[in-house]
């Protein structure tokens, strides 16, 4: 179980540092966020692809964090393709004082800090899948019907801020009603 584990981080490393490679190629790091959901459901379907026999527990995990990652990368990409770097990115950039002093910068602080922080935050679905191969009970329903919520109430809150932030007479405003207003980022509610 631990050589698996382990291995998928290395190979979450290496798509990484060829994400890291392209963003310095493009010179846009904000290629990162919309590979973050995907990244933390990687090795999720390592997993799931390297266990013998998958199991409907481990057919389900695979399955609910491929949607999560899905949705959150392509709600990402909408946002953010064609608009250049996030200005986040931008100002790290200039701080670093030059592009191949912020390639390397980003390269640990960015690209692997996300690799790592991915990888630990997927090791529930890469141990889940792992478990013994028993019937889905109720617990596993719970779990799905939590999920449902969960990916509604990202989806709803995105789509309110999108609305939000599409009427101009709230340029430099904060969005405090709604979903998105209870929480300030559902995705990660």
């Amino acid at each position: 179980m631990i050589g698996l584990v382990l291995s998928n981080l290395a190979i979450l490393a290496v798509a990484m540092t060829g994400l890291w490679a392209l963003s310095v190629l493009v010179k846009d790091a904000s290629i990162v966020d919309i590979a973050w959901g995907p990244a933390c459901a990687a090795p999720a379907l390592l997993t799931f692809i390297r266990v013998d026999g998958a199991t409907p527990r481990a057919l389900l995990i695979t399955a609910l964090v491929a949607i999560w990652a899905l949705r959150l990368a392509a709600h990402l990409g909408r946002r953010s393709i064609g608009h250049g770097e996030d200005f986040r990115y931008v100002k790290m950039r200039e701080q670093a004082g030059s592009d191949a002093a912020f390639a390397r910068w980003s390269f640990v602080f960015v690209f692997m800090l996300q690799c790592a922080v991915a990888w630990f935050v997927s090791l529930p679905t890469q141990i889940g899948q792992m478990g013994p191969d028993t019937p889905l009970g109720p617990l596993a329903y719970a779990g799905v019907a939590i999920f449902g919520i969960g990916l509604a109430f990202e989806a709803i809150g995105d789509f309110q801020l999108a609305r939000f932030k599409a009427n101009p007479e709230n340029k430099g405003r904060l969005l405090t009603s709604g979903l998105w207003g209870l929480t300030r980022h559902p995705n990660y509610f």
